[in-house]
């Protein structure tokens, strides 16, 4: 060539060379005495230029191009890549308008094209590309030559190449469908590569997590420390929230491990972060469950946790043979477990498995230590005083208060379910709405089927408890949705007893009958959940109008409570329940009976079941001693936000009004009763006000006021006197209720009137009585 070259000066010949960036020896003489030629130059070919893509495009393509900056990114303006996309897009018909699919750059001809552009590099490109793809971020021109046994100078000069040609950026592929299609490329390495890439940087001490990367892909795991490495990762994910990925780290461990004491380990720890996976894999965790069981049943210092795991997916009769496994070694004096913490939760929730573990035991003697006691202890101790009866206030907000700081991981669901129960059931339901809406929103983020299906659970019973039925019903029906009924076990009883409730309350009793007909298990009545749909169950009858079933239903529900050392009106009010069924029956003794006793039982503070309470005990009174108790529950409804309950109430002090010739504070008062039956869908009491309201002039579609934007008006003793004069409350009444002269009292009304703009008591806004807690007594 070089003689050619030399002989066609004066010819009418152009010759024009390639050549690849790696040269030899050789070549480097012959280029240079090419180029000593005087009728010789060297032209460098850059990569097209944005505004070269762009036109390339549009010529072969059509039409305008607005979209040459994205092109370029991808191709980084290489012709091969470039012709590859808009061949594809011809052939699709689309123009250059359109912005790039993402199938076009992952198509075969994109891949081809890939290989082209290696091909015209020196032999070791393609494995070199191959390298780069595998080490990804932590690669340097020195770790590609020891992955790839070649000497670094040749690794830089092939990267350099490759940058030029426009694969590369920085070092790295300049797109992610480039590195694909290497990937695609050196398939038949990928092991090896991995392989080696784990061993490289284990020697190099890299972080865990770079290593566990590649031993994802790098085949049989022969060697202990690839166990230890893909452990070490897992646990630095517990930081990250990326539970899928550590999974995956554990399965490979456990499958890889030689040693089955470690193995046990990790099975323990895979079981717990199952928790956090966006999908449940019932058949996975019915291979944990028998591993846990198997675990227990040989001493394994994870029993306790392992207990606690069973507890978790209410496998109910697996724990069961575990306490009896966990008894018998004690008998033998092999047993080293210490169930500490979850004897409480035994206590709480599976009563009947905690006489089991020990019979002699009272239950709930565990004291709290100290308020730096571990968190689920804490908690499930909190949750054990409330329901035998001895609440702790400030146990309770030092237990909430710690929920602010916690970290929704598989180990600390127990810590955040016991503290938001233990607010649920002494009626603080502001709280434990905020509380719970927060961590739901986290879990939904983060995307844990499991997290999210059980505080949907717990916040479907918040809003049944504040007689928000409609919400109830969408979350108890998310609840459901993220997990099937196998996977609940005997948990089930919570989401179903909230849309029981909320069904039948909505006066919706087909529907109801459908979350009836769910399969649960037939120890479910051995548990607390149990009794949550022990309780609906004789709400659903009760609205059909079969007593006796009904009455069965409480019965059972408080004789099981009363059994297990658990009845307290704030978990159940089986009693009010139970009430109810006798008084339809003419049996008001034996309903007066019940109820006094479940005032004996009441709490201070616990409005909710105090309210509920005293409503049942005016049904049993004359007019006139109905209403002052029937005002009280009035109060207390409305402190707690129990707008069923509150509702309900107001339409017995309305008739009770009526009965007794008030006819005006009897409208007042049921016009809001209506309002409130209509705003929260409660259809049965709504159509019973409905037939009442033509007799005292009851306007149910009367139009009213937001609440909260007419707040804003009225000063803060303002707003004090408006919600007892909204309820029916007179001018003298309310002036002893709030310690002030009649004549105050007036003129508070006076500038109420004014500012909402209406003729006088009755004609105030409906939302009021809702909206606006009702001042205590203390006030």
């Amino acid at each position: 060539m070089l003689f050619v070259a030399r002989r066609i000066r004066s010819a009418r010949i152009a010759i024009v060379l390639t050549e690849s960036a790696l040269r030899s020896l050789d070549y480097q003489r012959y280029r240079s005495d090419l180029l000593k030629l005087s009728w010789c130059a060297e032209i460098r070919l850059a990569p097209l230029t944005v505004e070269g893509v762009a036109k390339l495009v549009c010529l072969c393509c059509g039409g305008g191009c607005g979209h040459g900056a994205e092109y370029h990114g991808i191709t980084g303006g290489n012709r091969l890549l470039l012709q590859a996309v808009v061949a594809q897009r011809r052939q699709m018909g689309a123009t250059g308008q359109v912005p790039l699919p993402d199938h076009f750059v992952r198509s075969d001809a994109f891949r081809q094209a890939v290989l082209d552009c290696l091909l015209r590099h020196e032999p070791a490109a393609i494995e070199i590309a191959g390298g780069l793809a595998v080490l990804g971020e932590c690669s340097t021109p020195a770790l590609l030559g020891d992955l790839l046994d070649l000497s670094a100078d040749i690794v830089a000069s092939v990267l350099q190449g490759l940058e030029h040609s426009g694969l590369l950026v920085a070092g790295r592929f300049r797109h992610e469908a480039i590195e694909s299609a290497v990937l695609d490329i050196r398939s038949a390495d990928l092991i090896r590569l991995h392989r080696g890439a784990a061993r490289l940087l284990y020697l190099q001490s890299a972080p865990a997590s770079l290593v566990a990367e590649h031993l994802l892909g790098a085949g049989d795991l022969d060697e202990p420390w690839m166990v230890d490495m893909l452990c070490s990762a897992a646990k630095e994910l517990e930081q990250t929230d990326d539970a899928a990925l550590g999974s995956q780290y554990l399965e490979l461990a456990s499958a890889s491990c030689v040693d089955d004491r470690r193995r046990a380990d990790i099975d323990t720890e895979l079981a717990g972060l199952d928790w956090q996976l966006e999908t449940f894999n019932l058949a996975r965790n019915i291979k944990q469950v028998a591993h846990a069981g198997e675990e227990i049943a040989s001493g394994s210092e994870h029993t306790a946790v392992l207990v606690r795991y069973l507890l978790r997916y209410g496998r109910f009769a697996e724990v069961s043979a575990a306490l009896d496994a966990v008894g018998a070694l004690g008998e033998t004096g092999h047993s080293p477990v210490d169930l500490g913490s979850t004897k409480l939760l035994l206590a709480s929730s599976y009563p009947p498995l905690f006489a089991q573990l020990a019979p002699a035991g009272p239950g709930r003697q565990a004291p709290l230590t100290s308020r730096r006691a571990e968190p689920f202890r804490y908690a499930a101790t909190v949750l054990a005083d409330v329901l035998s009866g001895r609440p702790d206030g400030a146990a309770i907000t030092t237990a909430t208060a710690a929920l602010g700081m916690v970290r929704l991981s598989h180990k600390a669901f127990e810590q955040v379910e016991c503290t938001l129960l233990a607010l649920i059931y002494t009626d603080d339901l502001d709280r434990a709405d905020t509380v719970g809406e927060t961590l739901l929103g986290i879990a939904e983020r983060l995307g844990s089927a499991a997290w999210i299906a059980r505080l949907s659970a717990l916040h479907a019973e918040i809003a049944i408890r504040r007689g928000r039925l409609a919400i109830a019903l969408e979350r108890g029906d998310a609840a459901l949705a993220r997990l099937t009924p196998q996977a609940w076990g005997v948990v089930i009883g919570m989401p179903l007893s909230s849309l029981i409730m909320a069904a039948t309350a909505m006066g919706e009793l087909s529907r109801a009958a459908e979350y009836l007909a769910v399969p649960v298990p037939e120890d479910i009545y051995r548990t607390r959940f149990g009794l949550h749909y022990l309780y609906a169950y004789g709400e659903y009858h009760l609205a059909t109008n079969d007593l006796q079933a009904a009455l069965g239903d409480f019965a059972l529900c408080g004789s099981l409570m009363g059994e297990w050392g658990i009845d307290v009106p704030g978990f159940l009010p089986w009693r009010t329940g139970a009430a109810r069924v006798f008084l339809r029956l003419g049996k008001q003794d034996r309903a007066v009976r019940l109820i006094d006793e479940q005032i004996a039982r009441l709490d201070r503070g616990q409005a909710r079941a105090s309210g509920i309470t005293l409503q049942m005990k005016a049904a049993t009174r004359d007019p006139e001693g109905r209403v002052a108790l029937l005002r009280q529950a009035v109060d207390e409804l409305q402190e707690c936000g129990d707008q069923l309950e509150l509702a309900r109430a107001l339409a017995d002090l309305g008739t009770a009004y009526q009965a007794l010739g008030e006819r005006q504070r009897a409208r007042t008062i049921l016009r809001r009763a209506a309002h409130l039956a209509e705003v929260r869908e409660i259809e049965p009491l709504r159509r019973q006000l409905a037939l009442e309201a033509s007799d005292i002039g009851v306007d149910g579609d009367a139009e009213s006021f937001e609440a909260e934007g007419t707040l804003t008006v009225l000063s803060e003793a303002e707003r004090r006197v408006v919600v007892l004069a909204a309820t029916g409350y007179t001018n003298r009444e309310i002036a002893g209720k709030l310690y002030l002269t009649i004549s105050t009292v007036e003129q508070h009304l006076t500038r109420i009137y004014r500012k909402l703009n209406v003729a006088g008591r009755s004609d105030l806004p409906l939302d009021f009585s809702a909206s606006i807690p009702a001042p205590s007594s203390s006030n």
